[in-house]
């Protein structure tokens, strides 16, 4: 088959083309390996306590030290690190573009921000307590073993003060709740608050008015809770000496049946 003129010149750039990039990669290749860092440049700020078991992790320090960087913190609520005194914090790393709106209302400015994770709001408990709202039906279960609670069925239990025995769990005692970090101090407790509000706005979302009017019903559900931690790992680490409980994690709730 004769080719024409236009068609060699096309496989003539082609194989050019071709040349190019095998050319790149052997180069690439036969290139020395880069130096590793030959100062460590030590950094430490505040970290929302969710992220502590990433930032002791032995890998993930290993790799930061390959970059010559050695990473320290001081735990403190997403929230409450905007207000905290930041003389010889390095970073900041809050757990939502809130906390970091908060902190730009509140006077503190980056020098560069990124999002780097991104996590749902998920709720834990022990399983004979997610049984029982299966039962009770506050929450269901899916062919894959994971359970969905129904946030209106929840919400309108604790506005009724209903009993963990009415919502399904008979071992529990006293009123079904779930619990959060403190709304005001952590994200997750804020994320928490505001999926309240959405919820009790018909699950559309919270507006001004709508959280005047239900602000109310949002405060008693908190209350429920007492004293609250301001961080999600002070939260969740006294979880084996609850008994039988629920938590969210954004982060994090816990449906506590004390």
């Amino acid at each position: 088959m004769k080719l024409s003129e236009s068609k060699i010149i096309g496989l003539i750039a082609l194989l050019a083309v071709v040349g190019v990039v095998c050319g790149t990669l052997v180069w690439r290749q036969s290139q020395p390996a880069p130096a590793e860092p030959t100062e460590q440049v030590s950094i430490t700020g505040y970290l929302g306590g969710e992220k502590i078991g990433l930032f002791d992790d032995a890998k993930f320090k290993a790799l930061a030290a390959k970059q010559g960087i050695a990473i320290d913190y001081r735990k403190a609520g997403s929230l409450a690190m905007m207000d905290a005194d930041r003389k010889g914090m390095d970073y900041l790393f809050p757990s939502s573009r809130a906390a970091v709106e908060y902190g730009n209302a509140k006077g503190v400015k980056a020098t560069q921000s990124d999002i780097v994770f991104n996590s749902p709001i998920v709720l834990y408990t022990h399983k004979a307590v997610a049984d029982g709202l299966v039962n009770g039906g506050l929450m269901t279960k899916d062919d894959s073993g994971a359970y969905h609670m129904d946030m209106a069925k929840a919400v309108d239990a604790m506005v009724a003060n209903t009993t963990w025995a009415d919502v399904g769990y008979t071992a529990g005692y006293g009123q079904f709740r779930i619990d959060s970090t403190d709304p005001v101090k952590s994200n997750s407790g804020n994320e928490y608050a505001a999926l309240l509000a959405t919820v009790l706005n018909g699950g559309q979302p919270a507006t001004v008015d709508s959280v005047a009017r239900d602000g109310k019903t949002i405060a008693s559900i908190f209350a429920k809770s007492g004293w609250m931690e301001t961080s999600f790992r002070g939260f969740v680490q006294p979880v084996p000496d609850l008994g039988r409980g629920l938590q969210a994690d954004d982060g994090g709730l816990r449906i506590a049946a004390a």
